[in-house]
């Protein structure tokens, strides 16, 4: 049962210089935190969590399937 680890994700300084984000392994931002010990938190808690599941199927037309109401 050995998983493969998550993506490692990159904490840096966020364009204004004074807050960090947490990017993901493809670049794209994840959480902008105003303090680094924030940031690297919400990093270490991410990796623990691992791999999101995937989107959801959609129907042959494309279209997102009506929900059911009650």
């Amino acid at each position: 049962m050995n998983e493969a680890p998550a993506p490692a994700l990159k904490v840096a300084k966020w364009k204004d210089g004074r807050s960090w984000a947490v990017y993901d392994h493809t670049g794209a931002l994840v959480v902008v935190a105003l303090y680094k010990r924030g940031a690297e938190e919400v990093a270490k808690r991410l990796s623990l969590i691992g791999e999101p599941p995937p989107p959801p199927a959609r129907t042959i037309s494309g279209d997102i399937p009506p929900r059911a109401y009650a």
